[in-house]
């Protein structure tokens, strides 16, 4: 059997449901005066989930310290060991709640004896930005007291509602994307990449599209960006490369012989897992010519090592694949980037192109494709696309420019597998009707 608490414990115990039940009632009344309550939770030993028990008279002094900053009309206790909880009702600004915490902060220091170099902990949350309850609030302030331990130096945190309902985001949209996966709901939508000169399709860049289970299509847009899980990704650039093999070679048997591109996330190349998945994909599809197949890849912070990269980007160009670097000129060193890795082509952001024939921003960006097409030949790139082609002029510019190979709406949408087949079989049709 347990032993049962000292008397000190149950007082401690009988203070900290009292202050709960407080601050329970504070945040009622809050809600209905449209007023904050600010609850603050305190780690004063190391390590923060030490559950030992303080010497009572150091608890009381701490203690102590705690009702000075809350004052009379707040409330706090001892939760456990060395963690304490508080709240100011009335808390007035954000602002000058997440000061308070540092008033705690050097209190319990003082007490301590610990100087700067102590570590106190402090997490705070505030009602009504972190519209809960008052068992969420001191979730919330221990949570953000949590986060301290993944800062140097930072030991006070307030909690960030906005961030938790982001991270919530993620978990969900990964989650959402993951189960999509198995129950065959991400399809690969075709965007045509076509010659700007002719008109006519030379290539077809794969796109998700999540298709809800109410038959929605959801545009990458919605959620793309929130994936959490690399895994995620992993299998996601997978199904995509996978979907271009498969419809590439269905489109040769019709005697539509296209260039496939796909997106493939930057991370992906901070280990070996794509490359291998990728090489094993080839080999499951070997009627699709590995030089009609280009990776895309943003040039962004993502890849942190860049020499293991270079090595993924070299292999899977001994195998005839091509790699391209997308969305060229947004990243921290665009011709950088081309010196770093050996890639066979670039693909010229569309926030260069959709201004182009626009007055003097149009000029900047003409100078600036201008400058990317010098860089890329100089380093022997075969391959320089314009993404983002809107309009005729637009289109003509960039031919001007020596740019031959483009996208865009102006073009086509993104479309699924058959309707691609028609617009690709018009194209044809109206080239040779010209």
């Amino acid at each position: 059997m347990s032993a049962l608490p000292t008397p000190s414990r149950i007082n401690a115990l009988e203070a900290s449901v009292h202050c709960l039940d407080r601050l329970a009632d504070a945040v009622s009344c809050a809600r209905g005066n449209n007023t904050r309550v600010a609850v603050y939770f305190v780690a004063a030993n190391a390590p923060v989930l030490d559950n030992s028990v303080l010497p009572a008279a150091l608890a009381d002094r701490l203690l102590a310290v705690l009702r000075q900053c809350v004052g009379p009309e707040g409330d706090c206790a001892q939760y456990s060991g060395g963690s304490f909880i508080a709240f100011i009702p009335s808390a007035g600004s954000i602002t000058e709640a997440a000061a308070k915490m540092h008033v705690i902060q050097a209190g319990f220091l003082n007490v301590l004896r610990r100087g700067e170099s102590g570590r106190v902990l402090v997490g705070a949350s505030v009602f009504p930005e972190d519209d809960t309850d008052s068992s969420g609030l001191l979730m919330h302030a221990y949570s953000a007291m949590l986060d301290n331990l993944l800062t140097d130096g930072q030991y006070c945190n307030l909690f960030n509602f906005a961030k938790q309902a982001e991270e919530s985001r993620r978990n969900r949209v990964t989650s959402d994307v993951l189960r999509a996966l198995n129950e065959n709901r991400i399809r690969a939508y075709f965007q045509p990449k076509v010659n700007i000169v002719t008109g006519l399709p030379t290539g077809a860049e794969a796109l998700a599209r999540l298709i809800k289970e109410d038959g929605t299509v959801m545009e990458p847009g919605h959620f793309l960006p929130y994936i959490k899980s690399e895994r995620c990704l992993l299998e996601l650039d997978c199904a995509m490369l996978e979907q271009a093999l498969r419809q590439g070679i269905a489109w040769m048997d019709e005697g539509m012989p296209l260039a496939m591109s796909v997106n493939v996330a930057a991370k992906l190349f901070n280990n070996r897992l794509f490359t291998e998945r990728a090489l094993v994909l080839l080999e499951k599809y070997p009627r699709f010519p590995p030089a009609m197949l280009a990776i895309e890849v943003l040039e962004n912070l993502d890849m942190t090592d860049l020499a293991l990269a270079r090595g993924l980007f070299a292999e899977l160009r001994a195998h005839g694949v091509r790699i391209y670097l997308d969305d060229y000129g947004t990243g921290r060193s665009s011709a950088a980037y081309m010196k770093a890795f050996e890639v066979d082509g670039i693909k010229i952001d569309r926030s260069f192109v959709g201004d182009l024939c626009n007055g003097a921003r149009g000029e900047r960006d003409r100078a600036i494709i201008a400058a990317a097409v010098e860089v890329a030949r100089a380093f022997g790139l075969r391959y320089i696309i314009a993404e983002g082609i809107e309009q005729e002029d637009t289109a003509k510019a960039l031919v001007d420019l020596g740019i031959t190979t483009g996208q865009g709406y102006f073009y086509a949408r993104p479309m699924p597998a058959e309707k691609f087949r028609d617009w690709f079989h018009d194209a044809h049709q109206s080239y040779q009707s010209s």
